[in-house]
C-alpha cells in the first residue's frame, strides 16, 4: 500500500511539470503572435528613379578644423525631402557610422537628416535642382556616404522612406 502511494505522488508531480509546461508554453505562443503585430510587414521603400549625384566635394583644413563642401545635385525623376550623412574618422574604417548631421553650417537638421529646401514637412528638391552644404568637423573624414530620403504615401498614411539602394559612397580626401 506504501508503495502505490509514493507511485501516486511520483505520478502527481509528474503531471504538475507537464502542465507547467504546456502553460508556458500557450503563454509564450500567445505573446509571440501579439508581438508579431507591431513589426512592419514591408520596408518602406523609394520609388524606382530616385537618385542624388555629388557633383561636387572638396574638404580642407582651416586652423585645426575641417570644412567639407558638398554639391548635391537631384538626378533622379521624383522630389526627394533630404539625405542622411555619415562619415569615418579612420583610414582602415570601411564602414560609415558617424552622424555628420550636427556639424552643417546653417540649413535645416532634423534629428539627424538634414533636409533640402522648405520646412521639411514635403519633397521639396526638384530633379536637375542643385544645393550646397558646409560642415565643419574637428577630425578629418576619410568614407563618406550620402542615403537620400522621400516621404512616401502608404496606407494614406505619409512615412519618411530611406532610399538605400541610391546609397553614395565616396572617398574623401582633407588637406
Amino acid at each position: 500500500m506504501k508503495s502505490l502511494i509514493q507511485n501516486k505522488k511520483g505520478i502527481s508531480t509528474m503531471i504538475e511539470y507537464v502542465l507547467l509546461i504546456v502553460i508556458v508554453m500557450t503563454m509564450s505562443g500567445i505573446v509571440y503572435v501579439w508581438m508579431k503585430t507591431y513589426i512592419p510587414k514591408s520596408d518602406i521603400e523609394c520609388q524606382e528613379g530616385v537618385s542624388i549625384y555629388l557633383s561636387n566635394l572638396k574638404c580642407s583644413s582651416v586652423d585645426g578644423k575641417y570644412l567639407l563642401n558638398l554639391t548635391i545635385k537631384n538626378s533622379g525623376r521624383f522630389n526627394l525631402r533630404g539625405f542622411f550623412i555619415r562619415g569615418t574618422e579612420e583610414i582602415s574604417q570601411e564602414v560609415a557610422n558617424i552622424d555628420l548631421s550636427n556639424k552643417l553650417l546653417g540649413g535645416n537638421s532634423l534629428k539627424s537628416e538634414i533636409i533640402f529646401v522648405g520646412i521639411g514637412d514635403e519633397n521639396n528638391f526638384e530633379p536637375t535642382k542643385e544645393e550646397e552644404f558646409s560642415f565643419i568637423l574637428d577630425s578629418p573624414i576619410y568614407i563618406l556616404d550620402l542615403i537620400p530620403t522621400r516621404l512616401e504615401d502608404i496606407d494614406g498614411k505619409v512615412k519618411l522612406a530611406l532610399c538605400g539602394n541610391e546609397k553614395i559612397s565616396e572617398k574623401v580626401s582633407c588637406n
